[in-house]
């Protein structure tokens, strides 16, 4: 499994202006899979030595398994990438005072060559550029504290035809 930083840059720019707390931009691939990546924003607003373990455990988690899912379909091996990353920062996180969770946000993204797939924590946003207008897809009326228990829940799925981007 090849790891590819490929927002260094940016990553170090919003590290310099970031305040306490854990900032971390990854790319994960796979040579198997060249279609495929995941892409992990997060970022804790709480300083906390188990930060870092929260986030290798996420990005750990979600390689293996959407990587070397038998999954039939690309979204539903993200979504088991995203349960089985439950399950392994779950005793950290229920270890954790409940207003630390408000302070964590994270989007994970699953790329697989048209197709996009985003789960989102906290106060993150995914806009989408189409025919010269930007929406927000993740966009929701109330945003509820993560439950610790099951951190990841939502998936918005969609594929990026010619011309579209998500920023």
């Amino acid at each position: 499994m090849k790891k590819q930083l490929t927002n260094i840059i940016a990553s170090q720019i919003l590290k310099k202006q970031a305040s306490s707390g854990s900032l971390d931009i990854s790319e994960i691939r796979d040579d198997n899979h060249p279609g495929k990546a995941i892409l992990m924003f997060v970022e804790i607003e709480a300083s906390d030595r188990d930060n870092e373990k929260i986030i290798t455990a996420m990005k750990k988690e979600l390689s293996d398994q959407f990587f070397n899912a038998p999954a039939q379909t690309d979204e539903y091996a993200f979504e088991n990438a995203l349960a089985k990353a439950n399950l392994q920062v779950k005793d950290i996180l229920l270890a954790k005072p409940k207003n630390w969770l408000q302070r964590i946000h994270i989007a994970a993204v699953a790329l697989c060559d048209d197709e996009i797939h985003i789960s989102p924590i906290g106060n993150v946003h995914a806009f989408l550029v189409h025919n010269q207008k930007v929406s927000d897809v993740l966009a929701t009326e109330s945003k509820s504290a993560p439950n610790p228990v099951k951190i990841f829940t939502n998936i918005v799925s969609g594929k990026l035809s010619s011309g579209n981007a998500i920023v």
